[in-house]
């Protein structure tokens, strides 16, 4: 089971890709669930932060809230923060677009997906 994890600075103008470049970004499965969490422990600016999750063509969630967790823990948990999932195919791009509109500061996000293929 492939999980894509990266911890990514969201700057306080534009956004940033969370997966861009890392292995399992094109989907290599002939299907598969993804599952998606974005967490921060950032309790100032982190209510800012926005994602919009893209599964091939198909937008899965757009421009919402991500988690807020305690400092020193802001680890994702399964199943808990895994809000959004979707299946997808083979060649289908992964893509999570995170942006802070209205912070104060740029925010550190754990983004993670995890990949299951039957």
């Amino acid at each position: 089971m492939p999980t894509m994890r990266r911890t990514v600075t969201v700057p306080i103008v534009g956004d940033i890709s969370a997966w861009d470049g890392l292995q399992d970004e094109y989907l290599r499965f002939n299907r598969a669930k993804v599952e998606f969490a974005f967490t921060t422990p950032d309790a100032v600016n982190g209510g800012f932060v926005r994602a919009t999750v893209y599964s091939g063509g198909d937008l899965i969630q757009q421009n919402s809230s991500i988690s807020v967790k305690p400092a020193g823990d802001s680890t994702p948990r399964y199943p808990d923060d895994f809000l959004v999932q979707d299946v997808a195919q083979r060649s289908d791009r992964i893509s999570g677009v995170l942006s802070a509109p209205g912070a104060a500061a740029p925010v550190l996000v754990d983004a993670v997906a995890i990949i299951t293929p039957f």
